[in-house]
């Protein structure tokens, strides 16, 4: 082990901390950060530069220096005995240049500030990640809506059949829900782009640096001014994470319908083969696991929330060792949401509707009767509750008996009303056939956000409008973000030439 130099802890760290501990996480901010870690360090030497604070030739050499620790330090390289990335980075950068030059690159800051910068820099581009996610997913809603704009499915109410609604209207509903995620998910990312860098510990620095200039150098929004908020703010984890565990209710919910409807007792919805997996003893299964995954993966939102969450909220207001928990709590979570967004996405993608069974089905089912007590209400100008009294107890005589739908017949009305309401109701067959049929039932609801037709064409060009908004503002902001990384690498061409 390496001993500590000229530090009031002059001890060597036990080889289970190094290794046990400390290399494990060091090896998962290696994977994450990396590349943000150089950036950071970049545009800090870039700024010291520019302020005057260090020399260009120093400031140059630091820069090359980090150039190479880029190109030639590995994963293999990283010691748990230098304690985390950073100092594995500074180890690696102090081995190319001299200290003397190197060490000139932590003025003015501290592992604190740097931390705190860093895993902003890291959940800003996850979240980009999760984001073209849930835009991919719902270019399959609307697409799939699109495609099935007038196919006729029973609607469930309680699991049981309620109203025809189709496949358009459902998809339609599922991909505003996340919708909805995904401007939570913007919210979320506005609070993480803000920059900390500066803080130093936690009481800022003596040095004259210039925050605005990391802030914009690094791509971030705006400043998070205060030192003390900026060293130990970690509520943007926490924001994140909330918000992958409402889409994961969101995303679970619907994939419990799809996963419901396939089953052979419904037979509606049919997984595609390159969705599903066999049983190991049964020739005949045709698992739908993609839905089962996505749903099972949704746990792992809440367990990383509630994990960071128990990590963060005994913390005092400032930095501690406890944050930095929040921090490995997250990727998990972030992990498992991709995964689910993209089983989900995929499942949709491959398999199809049974609409001979939804037809038989929404046929069947007695699902179309409301129209009819509508129908009730218009043409006789009753009140809805004898309506729905009528027709209810139509249904319990018909279903009583063994009957199907076309047990609810003219002659039936007209004595059940006259027999509870001693209403003299005349209606003929075709008034009712024209009540229970699926399409025209569909069709008669004109209500804005129904499932018929205009209603959902309207919802649909919406969907399209918001797909498009969302589609363009994560390109602008992701366009935005390298540009700010570009001006390191100008900044740092500049120099060199000059």
């Amino acid at each position: 082990m390496k001993k500590r130099v000229g530090e009031r802890i002059q001890a060597e760290i036990s080889e289970f901390y190094a290794n046990e501990v400390l290399l494990p996480t060091t090896l998962v901010e290696y994977d994450q950060g990396f590349k943000e870690m150089i950036l950071l360090n970049k545009a800090h030497t870039i700024m010291l530069m520019e302020e005057q604070i260090i020399e260009k030739q120093a400031a140059a050499m630091i820069l090359e220096g980090l150039d190479r620790v880029w190109r030639e330090l590995k994963r293999d390289d990283l010691d748990g005995a230098y304690e985390e990335l950073y100092f594995n980075v500074q180890k690696s950068l102090f081995d190319r240049i001299r200290i003397e030059v190197g060490g000139k690159l932590h003025t003015g800051r501290s592992r604190n500030d740097i931390y705190a910068t860093l895993t902003r820099m890291e959940v800003r581009r996850s979240l980009w990640e999760v984001m073209q996610r849930v835009i991919d997913l719902q270019q399959v809603l609307i697409t799939g809506a699109s495609e099935d704009i007038d196919t006729v499915i029973t609607g469930y109410t309680h699991r049981m059949p309620a109203q025809p609604i189709t496949i358009g209207h459902f998809y339609l509903g599922v991909s505003n829900a996340f919708h909805r995620d995904f401007i939570r998910l913007q919210n979320a990312y506005r609070c993480t782009n803000i920059s900390p860098y500066g803080s130093a510990a936690l009481a800022g620095t003596g040095f004259a640096i210039n925050r605005q200039r990391q802030c914009e150098l690094l791509g971030f929004e705006k400043l998070l001014t205060n030192s003390l908020d900026g060293v130990g703010a970690r509520d943007f984890i926490l924001e994140a994470e909330s918000a992958f565990v409402i889409m994961m209710s969101n995303l679970s919910r619907a994939a419990q319908d799809l996963y419901v409807w396939s089953g052979d007792e419904y037979g509606v919805y049919a997984p595609g083969s390159a969705v599903s997996l066999i049983s190991s003893i049964m020739p005949q299964k045709k698992n739908p696991d993609s839905l089962e995954m996505a749903e099972g993966k949704a746990g792992h939102a809440l367990g990383s929330f509630v994990s960071a969450f128990s990590a963060i909220k005994n913390t005092p207001f400032s930095f501690s060792q406890d944050l930095l928990e929040a921090s490995v709590m997250y990727w998990e979570g972030h992990s498992q949401t991709l995964q689910a967004l993209g089983l989900l996405c995929e499942t949709i993608k491959y398999s199809t509707f049974n609409k001979q069974r939804a037809r038989y089905l929404v046929e069947n089912n007695f699902s179309t009767v409301t129209a009819l007590a509508d129908f009730l209400v218009r043409k006789f100008k009753i009140p809805f509750w004898q309506a729905h009294d009528i027709v209810g107890d139509m249904v319990r005589r018909v279903h009583d008996s063994g009957r199907l739908m076309d047990g609810l017949t003219s002659r039936l009305l007209k004595d059940v009303a006259q027999e509870i309401f001693q209403l003299d109701l005349e209606v003929d067959s075709e008034e009712i056939q024209a009540c229970l049929d699926p399409e025209k039932n569909v069709q008669s609801k004109i209500s804005e956000g129904s499932p018929g037709r205009k209603s959902v064409e309207q919802m649909l060009s919406e969907a399209n409008e918001y797909l498009s908004d969302e589609k363009n503002w994560l390109k602008k902001e992701m366009k935005r973000v390298e540009s700010a990384y570009q001006q390191i690498d100008e900044a740092q061409f500049s120099l060199i030439k000059a």
